[in-house]
């Protein structure tokens, strides 16, 4: 997994937090509608980079499977190799 992607998702939702708690203590509408608007382009920076290392996993796992597969292929090819040889 792309581990620049959870960072970025990990600090996205850090400062989603202290915006929220920051939200808590404010005492003017201008000012929550101000501190919702940054929760939630944090909140869709986090989304995002979570989509990425989704993908990235994906990517990995679809990488994973065909090595399998090359290498199940590699040990028959071996093996049949080792089968001719000993006739």
């Amino acid at each position: 997994m792309d581990i620049a992607s959870i960072s970025a998702t990990l600090a996205s939702l850090k400062a989603a937090k202290d915006i929220g708690q920051a939200k808590l203590e404010l005492k003017t509408a201008s000012e929550v509608q101000q501190k919702v608007i940054e929760l939630q382009g944090l909140i869709l920076e986090a989304q995002s980079s979570a989509l990425d290392a989704k993908a990235e996993c994906l990517r990995l796992v679809e990488q994973n499977a065909d090595l399998k597969k090359e290498n199940r292929q590699l040990r028959d090819r071996i093996e049949s190799g080792e089968e001719m040889v000993r006739k």
